[in-house]
């Protein structure tokens, strides 16, 4: 019995040993090893202007690498899907950076796109403008929601490797306004949120939503 206990006992240790081994490995491909990981997620909501008819798509992203090396996003577009035309789309790439300035509550340019550089294990926030061609000119949305999707690569590569899909929520107000701007020639910026959190805003919650809400958090 003695012999079996000290034998069971070594297995045991053994077992354990090779546990945190394994654990050790992992820990050390994880945060030293493992490639970069890019991930792309849009904001709440996109901004819509034009400039001499070309369409500009504001779309805050934050850009983000879970892995243990350094990735670049070397290139970016958004495109627009039309829902009642299956088989055409807007692609818009980008141009410019931004930055708001809060006192005098613009959108200023910050830079030209260039490759971005994301270090491991961490994140990084851009105001990305969006640029289209000559075939998005004069374009004006309808009041409908549109299947939005952000695309980017981090490789030399004809094919994109990272996207973000979301919708935008277009109201006839919203389109009002940007055809008023258009006509006008007025470079101002008309912001519409994503559909599926377009419910969702600052508010004295009822009971009934208050409850709906945290019946979500469960």
């Amino acid at each position: 019995m003695k012999n079996g206990k000290m034998s069971w006992t070594s297995i045991t240790s053994t077992v354990i040993s090779l546990i945190a081994l394994g654990l050790s490995l992992t820990s050390f491909y994880i945060f030293n090893l493992q490639p970069a990981n890019l991930e792309i997620f849009p904001a709440e909501e996109i901004g819509l202007w034009h400039f001499d008819g070309t369409l500009h798509l504001i779309v805050p992203c934050l850009l983000s690498n879970k892995g243990a090396q350094t990735g670049t996003i070397q290139n970016m577009a958004v495109i627009i899907l039309d829902p009642e035309k299956n088989d055409e789309a807007l692609f818009l790439k980008w141009d410019f950076f931004r930055y708001f300035n809060y006192e005098a509550n613009t959108y200023p340019s910050e830079s030209k796109a260039f490759p971005l550089n994301i270090s491991k294990q961490s994140s990084i926030f851009k105001l990305i403008n969006f640029e289209g061609g000559g075939d998005s000119k004069n374009w004006v949305p309808k009041p409908i929601t549109y299947n939005m999707q952000v695309i980017a690569w981090s490789k030399p590569s004809y094919t994109p490797d990272l996207s973000a899909k979301f919708q935008i929520a277009f109201k006839p107000e919203d389109v009002e306004k940007i055809k008023n701007n258009l006509e006008s020639g007025t470079r101002t910026i008309t912001f519409a949120a994503r559909s599926e959190w377009g419910k969702w805003k600052s508010k004295l919650l009822s009971p009934v939503e208050l409850q709906e809400v945290l019946n979500n958090l469960q």
